[in-house]
């Protein structure tokens, strides 16, 4: 796991994240990106997960899952469709990983979600909240 911080201001949402890639001893493997950019909207996200592969995979089934409905006109209609993505993604069960979403809302302004795929929280998993 790593960490990823989110500050909401009234003009802008701030996204920090480290970039490290720890194996299970907790010895640092890579350092890489880890923050994932919409490319025609104010929309990104950051991830963490006790597997990267995973991590990446759900992200890159994430921008599929959107594309497959065509064209998005705003971020409001691609959080819409990453809601949805997530809900759908409950019923595969749970696994050791949580997305933070960050974005600028046409309706809503600068705002974020964090998205837990497990049940560690006392927030619901697989809900942008």
């Amino acid at each position: 796991m790593s960490a990823f911080y989110s500050f909401v201001y009234d003009d802008c949402v701030q996204l920090l994240t480290d970039g490290a890639f720890l194996d299970e001893s907790g010895i640092l493997r890579a350092i890489d990106r880890k923050v994932f950019t919409f490319a025609n909207h104010p929309i990104a996200i950051a991830c963490r997960a006790a597997s990267a592969a995973r991590a990446f995979q759900t992200i890159a089934d994430l921008c599929d899952f959107i594309d497959s409905f065509g064209s998005c006109d705003d971020a409001d209609a691609v959080l819409m469709f990453a809601k949805e993505f997530f809900g759908r993604l409950e019923g595969k069960g749970p696994f050791d990983a949580e997305f933070l979403i960050a974005a600028y809302s046409e309706e809503n302004g600068p705002c974020h979600f964090i998205v837990p795929c497990h049940g560690n929280w006392d927030i619901p998993a697989f809900k942008m909240v």
